[in-house]
């Protein structure tokens, strides 16, 4: 039996107050691979906060912004919290965790955006309105230090395609 369907209520692993509903969280999101990674107790609060934690890190490594904020409420708290977004971290940076995935992704368009992407696919020659959004999407990300070249790089020495169709890879 799965931690999630043995514990109903118990106290969160990093605020340690005890909650009627807790959330179990992989130390290894299950989209990177961690299925069978530890489960930890956590209260809803500090599973969002874990997660936005650990995407704030993770931009800064790739960017070098400064994190603006505090995250966690007390020392103890960040404490408690710190293996866990290191484990977080580790896999979201990971390569391998993420290597040949896709996902799918879908989203409401203005008429606007609709008919300029469709303007921004013929000027790139993108096969596709897909195409043209990961290409568009991938150079924005790039720009802003999201994104870095060493997939790109990668790429051109497997000897695979460098274009919008490369970056489809990614996701």
């Amino acid at each position: 039996m799965s931690a999630a369907g043995k514990y109903e209520q118990g106290d969160c692993s990093i605020c340690r107050k005890w909650f009627s509903l807790l959330h179990w969280h992989h130390t290894i999101p299950q989209s990177l691979g961690g299925k069978d990674s530890l489960e930890i107790p956590l209260c809803a609060q500090c599973h969002n906060v874990l997660h936005a934690h650990a995407l704030a890190l993770v931009a800064r490594h790739k960017t070098g912004r400064a994190i603006r904020r505090t995250y966690w409420a007390n020392t103890e708290m960040e404490s408690n919290a710190a293996q866990y977004i290191k484990i977080l971290v580790d896999a979201i940076l990971s390569d391998e965790a993420v290597r040949g995935k896709q996902y799918v992704m879908t989203f409401k368009a203005s008429p606007a955006l609709h008919t300029a992407l469709h303007m921004f696919k013929m000027d790139s020659n993108a096969k596709s309105l897909e195409k043209a959004i990961l290409l568009a999407l991938g150079e924005t990300l790039k720009t802003r230090g999201y994104l870095d070249n060493e997939h790109s790089k990668r790429d051109q020495r497997e000897g695979k395609d460098s274009g919008a169709g490369s970056l489809a890879k990614l996701w």
